[in-house]
């Protein structure tokens, strides 16, 4: 296992997944390139998004008709949604502890729905906030 950290959160991925970091976005990816999960941070100070409204932040991204569940992963609560877009099936998490959001999204084709989801929960049940710098 190899730990992929930013200044906000930290957790552990399998050898075999790869990890790359844009501006915002951290995309993980297993080396078969089904799907990809993409965690992006947002912080009060770098944002104008209200974090306390999870259910009208998850209507400007979520399809509408999409019902959400609550979720927690690493000391922060929020919503899970499930869903197919434009032919691909996506997994979506919203979580905030109040002084960060973090946007976690899983997806891949429709044709593999489902493959990677428990590599995907694995991965994600190591998710560990870390302390503000």
């Amino acid at each position: 296992m190899r730990v992929v950290e930013t200044d906000w959160w930290m957790l552990d991925i399998p050898d075999e997944w790869e990890a790359e970091q844009d501006e915002e976005t951290i995309v993980i990816g297993d080396e078969d390139g089904v799907g990809a999960l993409e965690l992006t941070t947002l912080t009060r100070e770098s944002s104008d998004v209200d974090f306390s409204d999870m259910d009208a932040l998850a209507g400007q991204i979520v399809p509408v008709d999409v019902p959400g569940q609550p979720a927690q992963l690493g000391g922060m609560a929020g919503r899970y949604f499930q869903y197919m877009e434009d032919g691909d099936a996506v997994r979506e998490w919203l979580l905030s502890d109040g002084e960060i959001l973090l946007l976690v999204t899983y997806s891949c084709d429709a044709e593999n729905a489902g493959l990677d989801d428990a590599s995907v929960d694995d991965i994600l049940s190591t998710l560990e906030r870390r302390a503000a710098v």
